[in-house]
């Protein structure tokens, strides 16, 4: 357990997004058979729910993200940039799996195209969700649910977070 508690933890999908702006292309979409080239772009770990531990730290607020990561260098990868920011997570590995990749690309007037690729975000489930949970809620914390609209594999009741929301309660 942290030493200080965590104000929210935020669980759901984990992304290494890559992400670039001014492609030209604009309204009918990206053509078959052409290659865009584009000049800038960035890549960090994203998902709504590891950008929200990330914006807490600006308000001082302390953030645990819990998702998972494929058995990949992407997987490793994603760690090691989050370990860079210093934003605290559980990644939990999802063998066999590939961690999930988001390609956003905006064109000239804005128009978008996002490609989400790889499959390790579908194996976060209750079971493995609900241990890790319980190691660091506390009467406290407030919970973050990203991307759950996405997530196939996690059959979350509301009854069961708040049984062990209410567990912690004084």
């Amino acid at each position: 357990m942290n030493m200080k508690p965590y104000d929210v933890i935020a669980f759901g999908g984990c992304y290494l997004d890559i992400n670039t702006v001014g492609l030209p292309f604009a309204g009918r979409g990206i053509p078959v058979e052409k290659e865009i080239r584009g000049k800038d772009y960035e890549v960090l770990p994203g998902g709504s729910g590891i950008n929200f531990v990330r914006r807490l730290k600006l308000f001082g607020l302390q953030g645990l993200f819990i998702g998972m990561k494929g058995d990949d260098a992407a997987g490793t990868l994603i760690e090691q940039l989050l370990v860079e920011e210093n934003i605290q997570v559980c990644l939990l590995p999802a063998m066999g799996s590939r961690t999930n990749i988001g390609l956003n690309m905006v064109g000239e007037r804005g128009d978008h195209v996002v490609f989400s690729l790889g499959n390790a975000n579908q194996a976060l489930s209750s079971k493995l969700l609900l241990p890790e949970l319980a190691k660091e809620v506390t009467d406290k914390t407030f919970l973050y649910m990203g991307t759950l609209y996405k997530l196939d594999g996690l059959r979350l009741t509301l009854e069961r977070l708040l049984h062990l929301q209410n567990g912690k309660a004084q």
